[in-house]
């Protein structure tokens, strides 16, 4: 049952890997709480699911294949879901076939807001996110702080910024998905820009 006092009423989110585990009972969690929600999975049959679930319950949904290992799809996921609903407030990464990676900085910004606002039952959703345990939190080490200082040289990127691209460099990211443009100047890994 989702906490009463959180609510995204009158968002947008895209729920990659809503077919079924932890990224279907988000799509569905994030539905009752008043988003309209995009099912995206690489399964579109139970993407399709979970959307007929959500449009049963009232909600709106739409569903939609998604391969995260493919920037087209990515954009192409981002540009419907912007096309049918006016834009995008919330991404979520649910997906249980890969090892999704964050540094500890990006669970401390996630915080800050829903803090700063007593907003308790986001915070405990993005709370519960970083501790379920499929997410490798990236350790500030020393080899983090040498690569990020490079980075922030070389580029000209914030602090935060490039600590969050040496995590991903040095947890072994593909790709890192942001929303940041400036950051695809980095060439020491595939930067993908959701755009909305």
């Amino acid at each position: 049952m989702i906490d009463t006092t959180f609510t995204l009423e009158k968002k947008v989110a895209i729920v990659v890997g809503a077919a079924n585990g932890i990224g279907r009972a988000t799509a569905l969690a994030f539905a009752a709480a008043g988003a309209a929600v995009t099912c995206a999975d690489v399964e579109e049959a139970g993407a399709r699911t979970t959307a007929a679930e959500i449009d049963r319950g009232g909600a709106e949904a739409l569903p939609i294949h998604l391969d995260v290992t493919e920037g087209a799809s990515c954009r192409a996921a981002v540009a419907a879901t912007v096309e049918r609903f006016g834009g995008l407030d919330v991404l979520l990464y649910g997906a249980a076939d890969s090892d999704p990676s964050a540094s500890r900085l990006t669970r401390l910004e996630c915080r800050v807001r829903p803090l700063r606002d007593g907003n308790l039952g986001l915070l405990a959703v993005y709370d519960g996110f970083f501790s379920a345990g499929r997410l490798a939190l990236g350790e500030l080490s020393a080899a983090v702080i040498e690569l990020a200082t490079e980075l922030r040289a070389r580029y000209w990127f914030s602090t935060p910024d490039a600590i969050h691209l040496a995590t991903a460099i040095e947890g072994g990211a593909d790709v890192v998905l942001t929303g940041d443009a400036t950051l695809r100047r980095c060439r020491e890994v595939t930067v993908e820009v959701l755009e909305s």
